[in-house]
Order: C-alpha cells, then structure tokens, then sequence
C-alpha cells in the first residue's frame, strides 16, 4: 500500500475474495478514500489455506491464473495449525509455546516467499492473522497479550508488503469475546498508521453495532455464508448490509464470504453452481455501495488435493474437486467479466435506491429479487435481475436521454438498448442480467 499526497488512495476488493475502490464525495465515499490503494480496481481470490500448504511451483501456477483473470487480491491465513492444517509443507508450525509464544522462523521464512510472490504480480494480501473459530484457535487460546504480541509480529514482518490485515476469523464477538477482540485490536492498532484493518465475523452473523466507535476498525466484512433457502437470499440482498450502510461512522461493506461455487448448500445440500455464486455476488455488489465482494472455489480456498473427499476438517461441505480442477470452475471466469463491467463505469458513485424501481417484478420471492443502485446525480444506474423480466423505474428518478445496455454476466457481452425504449426495459430472456444506464 502506498501513500499519495500523503493519503492512501481508495480501489474496489473482490474476492475467490474480490475488491475494488475510489475516492467518493459522500459520507461513504469519504470512508474509502482514507482507505483505498493506488492503482485500478480487479478481482481478488479467496484462498484460505493455500499459502501455507502448496509447494512453491503450484502457488505460482495459481498466481498466475487469478493473475489472467484480472484478481487483484489474495486472502489467506498465516498461522498453522488451524482447522485441520497441522503444518505447512515442510512440517513446520508457526509458533510454540502459549505464555510465552515462540516463533518458528523457518515457517514464515519460507512464507516470506509466498507473499513477496503474490506482491511482486501487482496483488494485494489480505493476512488472517489468528483464527477464532474453535476454543483450540490461536486467536482463542492463547492469552490475550500474546494474541497481541503475534499480531505486532506479524505486521513487523510483512507491514512493508502490498496488505490489508484481518485480524482473526469466525468469531461471534458476542459478550466477553467481543469485548476481548476490541481490546485485541486497540492494543495492536490504536495510535499509529498502519494498513486497513479488519475482521472476519461467523456467517450470517452481524455484529458491528457494538463495534461502530473502534478506531482500529477501518472497513467492514461479513459472511453471508453458504445456505440457499429463502432466509439467507433475502439476508444478503436486504439484510443487514442493506439495513445499515448509512451508519456513522461511513465504512465500506465487503462479503468476505458469499457462497462457495462447488461447496453444498445448507439446506438443499446441493453443490452451488456458478449461477448461484454470481447472483450472491451482484447481490452483495448492489446491497450496500458498491465496495467489492468474494468469489470462493470449493477446493480452491483449502488448497485441496485429496481426489473424491471434502477437505480436511469439513466434512459437511461436500467432495471438493483438487484445486487445480476448481481453479477453472466457470465463477472465475465470469469475476474477470464483472471486473471489467464495474471498471467501465464510476462504480464508486453507486448507492443502493430501493425506489428506482417502480416495482418487484416478482413480488416478495426473495430468489427473484433485483437489486439496484444508482449515482446520486442521476446520470449511472446498475440493476442486477438474477431471473429475466421487465423492468419498469420510477419516473423522475433518473437523468434524462440515459443510454442503456444489457450486461451478459455469464459471458461479459453487452447488447445496447435501443434509444426509443422509455421507462420500461425487457430483459432478453429469463437467464440473469445487468441493466447499466449511463451517460450518453
């Protein structure tokens, strides 16, 4: 991350983990322009193990993939073992000890290399630094100030590198163990510049209102999970995201973690195709303004290479193609069409305006609900309708002559709209699309 004219400069974050980002002159926008990080917005990919288990030939082979499909983020932990990650390659661990801890320099030796890898091809890491999932969780077992002591660590060790710091994972932040994680990240961040900070809370799970005043806390993630039924759709499209970005203090809003393409749903237990993973997406691209989302691959995000069994640790999320199979999953791909789309338009000037639209074509169904977002000016709206129909907005709502034009998010084509088309817009048929108006 580098400094310009003495501030940061905002981008837009996906995630296998996707983001992205720029300067805005709202109440949100100024948030992300104290966060941001020069350069143009890309795809970033969600790869929760990787870093720690691969070889360093396969570790630049995906690099190299995300890299083509314009992912600009890698999101991974730095500290094993952790949810059935004994140890790295090698057989090493990253530290000994509770009180106090020992680090084992020939760990992060070798993950030196694996960071500086994903650097050194204009990708930015996003570092897990603990996990706070089980009681046996660094982030849980260890006594607070070494929490503390590992954290600064670390960000001695790889603050100079391109980064943003998560501070633990799957944690409630319920009761005691929110106020413990407060102090954690106080102790560790309070009162000295450092890179965005954040953290990763348990799916569906939204636990920042007693969180707004923390300091250290520079943008927000949530997990909307990998259910299917009625309840989690409507929770990632009007849930809380959706329900709170006006909040003060303004912070950007990213899924961390939207459904995996590949893991089993829930509730069905069917696998999520890339259908579902990509409405997940848009959806969470519209719900709140637009910040960045993830993209996860089952398989991909536990570096999997055991052949017809789900990942060590996850029994319940279904057999994971190797990650070498999951890397060229159809997702993928369309997240390097959806870069494209939101790069061509001021995407930062996107705010969610439930009354662009004049109606739900498709009432209540929350399997059917379309998202839309729109400048303040009137002059840009994105509308995501994850099944075809006609959409009728609101008049008054927007700026007058406004070109229009259909987005294929499965294949990034674009198909204009003619000019006599007024107020009501058909979709060209009953697959998903985007409705992008614009400037002429």
């Amino acid at each position: 991350m580098r400094l310009v004219n003495g501030r940061t400069k905002p981008v837009l974050f996906h995630v296998c983990l996707a983001w992205t980002a720029k300067p805005a002159n709202s109440p949100a926008g100024a948030k992300r322009e104290a966060l941001g990080f020069s350069g143009t917005a890309r795809c970033t990919s969600r790869l929760m193990d990787g870093a720690i288990l691969s070889a360093k030939e396969d570790w630049n082979t995906y690099l190299s993939d995300r890299v083509n499909k314009r992912f600009d983020v890698v999101h991974f932990n730095v500290v094993a073992p952790r949810n059935g990650v004994a140890a790295d390659e090698n057989g090493e661990i990253s530290f000994t000890g509770e009180n106090p801890i020992r680090i084992n320099p020939r760990f992060y030796q070798r993950l030196d290399q694996r960071i500086d890898a994903v650097n050194s091809r204009g990708i930015l890491a996003a570092i897990v630094l603990t996990w706070g999932l089980r009681p046996v969780d660094s982030g849980n077992s260890l006594p607070e100030a070494e929490v503390v002591r590992l954290i600064r660590y670390l960000e001695a060790r790889y603050g100079a590198n391109h980064v943003v710091w998560i501070v633990t994972g799957d944690n409630y932040y319920e009761g005691p163990d929110g106020e413990r994680w407060k102090r954690i990240g106080r102790a560790a961040f309070d009162g000295r510049v450092h890179a965005p900070v954040t953290t990763h809370p348990a799916g569906m799970h939204w636990p920042w209102e007693s969180f707004r005043d923390e300091k250290w806390l520079d943008f927000i993630i949530y997990q909307s999970g990998h259910g299917d039924d009625a309840n989690t759709l409507h929770w990632i499209h009007s849930g809380p995201p959706h329900q709170h970005w006006q909040d003060s203090p303004p912070r950007p809003f990213i899924n961390i973690e939207p459904p995996y393409e590949g893991h089993l749903g829930y509730q069905s237990r069917k696998p999520h195709s890339d259908y579902a993973t990509r409405r997940a997406i848009y959806w969470s691209l519209l719900n709140a303004p637009t910040a960045g989302v993830t993209y996860g691959a089952h398989g991909v995000w536990s570096w999997h290479t055991a052949v017809g069994q789900p990942p060590t640790d996850h029994p319940t999320t279904g057999i994971a193609k190797t990650w070498r199979e999951a890397l060229s999953f159809p997702g993928s791909t369309q997240m390097k069409y959806l870069e494209e789309f939101f790069t061509s338009v001021p995407w930062w000037t996107l705010r969610p305006d439930d009354n662009l639209l004049a109606e739900q074509p498709h009432g209540d169904d929350p399997m059917r609900h379309i998202s839309a977002s729109r400048s303040d000016k009137g002059d840009l709206a994105v509308i995501y309708l994850p099944v075809g129909a006609a959409v009728r907005l609101r008049e008054g709502v927007l700026g007058q002559d406004l070109q229009g034009e259909w987005f294929n998010p499965r294949s990034g084509s674009r198909t204009r709209i003619p000019s006599s088309a007024k107020g009501t817009f058909q979709a060209p048929d009953q697959q998903d699309w985007v409705l992008l108006l614009k400037t002429r």
